[in-house]
């Protein structure tokens, strides 16, 4: 056995995760704890009872097996699961599938006869763990540029050497066609979510060079333009990560983003010593100071205008915190 990317010890079994997101089982099976659900893969984590087991799959859902005398393999209802429950050794385990409101999970735990787990919440800071949770994606296409740029992102910003690095073709452009988006800016990510089962970034950042508005409708290009990235976190909607972009565009736009890139850096080393976020209250900042920087095709660049992102964006600040202090 190889490959391995994590292990749990349960009563008098123990599993494996290996990197090819199948779960791998040995010790006693009384209750069918090392039966393995034949066909599962796809697993992210793994966790182990006394005498049941769990495995915890990238699209938020997890399958149980083993003992249930207490009800340790009967998955709430309102998570979209399958349940897996074996009352002998001989043959395969019995699976039994339970639908429901799908609910994304984060983590689990597996206690003597009973389970915990985590429902994934976009707006919570998990504990990160950069080889799994942070993926930087270049555009192959201008290879000086945006991989120079990802490769400075790796040495310079604190604590990301050990991120994930995604390259590929795509339009430089600063508006790409959804046609393009699906065929060409899609793909090359859905693979490697693919070739990578047990990982699932919490974080995307998207470096120089990328389209960073995708064009959803026909005719002119100031009828609707969507943000690129926005669409991205849709694929597929069982992954939901932040994703963010070191994007600065023009003559300078290399120099801008490793200028970028050191500030990051300074502030790091200087302000958040030993942590990988950047924290403003950590510091004494109180967040009253706002800056938005609204330019929208086809609209007047105006605080009265209330169809811009901009005006939406300053108006919740101020509903939030009437005494901030913007400039829009």
């Amino acid at each position: 056995m190889s490959n391995v990317v994590a292990i749990a010890a349960g009563g008098e079994h123990s599993l494996a995760l290996k990197s090819n997101g199948t779960v791998v089982a040995w010790g006693y099976n009384g209750s069918g704890q090392t039966s393995v659900p034949a066909g599962l893969s796809n697993v992210m984590a793994i966790a182990a009872g006394w005498a049941h087991s769990l495995a915890l799959k990238n699209d938020g859902t997890f399958v149980a097996w083993g003992d249930n005398s207490s009800g340790q393999i009967n998955v709430p209802n309102e998570i979209q699961t399958t349940i897996v429950t074996s009352t002998n050794t001989s043959g395969p385990p019995d699976i039994v599938t339970i639908t429901g409101t799908p609910i994304n999970v984060k983590m689990i735990a597996a206690g003597g006869d009973h389970n915990m787990a985590a429902i994934f919440n976009p707006y919570v800071q998990y504990q990160i763990n950069v080889a799994q949770d942070l993926l930087l994606i270049y555009n192959s296409t201008n290879i000086s540029l945006s991989s120079n740029v990802c490769a400075y992102y790796l040495t310079n910003r604190p604590m990301v050497g050990k991120a994930n690095r995604l390259g590929f073709n795509c339009p430089t452009n600063e508006i790409i066609a959804g046609s393009d988006y699906t065929n060409i800016f899609v793909p090359p990510i859905l693979n490697w979510l693919t070739v990578n089962p047990t990982k699932r970034p919490q974080y995307v950042i998207l470096f120089q060079d990328f389209p960073s508005r995708l064009h959803t409708a026909t005719g002119n290009l100031s009828v609707q333009v969507d943000m690129s990235t926005d669409f991205f976190t849709n694929y597929p909607r069982s992954w939901l990560p932040f994703v963010t972009g070191i994007n600065m565009n023009g003559a300078n736009g290399a120099s801008d983003c490793t200028a970028y890139i050191d500030k990051l850096a300074y502030f790091g080393s200087n302000y958040s010593a030993g942590q990988l976020f950047i924290s403003a209250s950590t510091s004494g900042y109180g967040d009253r100071n706002w800056y938005f920087d609204d330019s929208i095709i086809g609209q007047t660049n105006s605080p009265l205008n209330t169809n811009s992102l901009g005006y939406e964006a300053t108006s919740g600040v101020l509903a939030a915190l009437p005494s901030a202090s913007i400039v829009y």
